[in-house]
């Protein structure tokens, strides 16, 4: 398994039950649709740097931008 896999699996493990936790390339890319909060870093077990880590909040449901709905 790459590490790719292996620091999905580590951050799954460490979301809050139901919560949907994201990397901050996925943030960069969602952050103007969906409100997004920092959930702190993460020190995942083969990896040398903490890792930040954010949280997908689905209560508030997305942004409507332009006209679409992200």
């Amino acid at each position: 398994i790459g590490s790719n896999v292996n620091l999905a699996s580590r951050i799954q493990a460490e979301a809050e039950p139901g919560g949907i936790p994201l990397l901050h390339t996925t943030w960069a890319y969602l952050r103007e649709a969906f409100p997004l909060t920092p959930a702190g870093e993460l020190k995942a077990k083969g990896f040398y740097k903490t890792i930040p880590v954010y949280r997908l909040e689905l209560e508030a449901g997305p942004r409507i931008t332009a006209g679409l709905v992200f």
